[in-house]
């Protein structure tokens, strides 16, 4: 399918599907500066404490470190960020990270994104990947 058959048989918000690399690709496009005290001044406040994270010395970011284990309180864990761009992933992976309620996630749609040639990038399972190149299940599979 080209990206004229793209605009001629499918809606007009489809789009040609991005390409998929071979292995995995993470990406930190963003995160939380100094995540350790930003959890720490979010800790001083539950004692009444209210600080930014630029009032927190190291040595008391360490000290947080050891007595939020001791705590169930887990709000100041919240309070840290980060936004991972990840490709190169299957799509089975992708729909069992969305299942976390933790995040936020944004993934390639499958009702408008068009693949070229989605056959090549379907993984190869682990089982099969480690045949040798002439094992019959390896034929049977590519």
């Amino acid at each position: 399918m080209t990206s004229g058959d793209v605009s001629r048989y499918a809606d007009e918000a489809m789009f040609l599907a991005q390409y998929v690399p071979a292995k995995p690709e993470v990406t930190v496009v963003d995160m939380t500066y100094n995540p350790l005290r930003v959890m720490a001044a979010v800790w001083r406040g539950y004692q009444g404490e209210f600080v930014t994270a630029d009032d927190i010395t190291q040595a008391m970011a360490i000290d947080f470190a050891k007595d939020c284990l001791k705590s169930k309180i887990a709000a100041p864990l919240e309070w840290c960020q980060i936004a991972l761009l990840i490709r190169g992933v299957s799509r089975d992976f992708t729909h069992q990270i969305v299942r976390q309620r933790t995040a936020t996630f944004v993934q390639e749609s499958m009702r408008f994104a068009v693949k070229e040639n989605s056959a090549a990038e379907i993984p190869i399972p682990w089982s099969i990947s480690r045949l040798s190149e002439n094992d019959d299940m390896l034929e049977r599979w590519l």
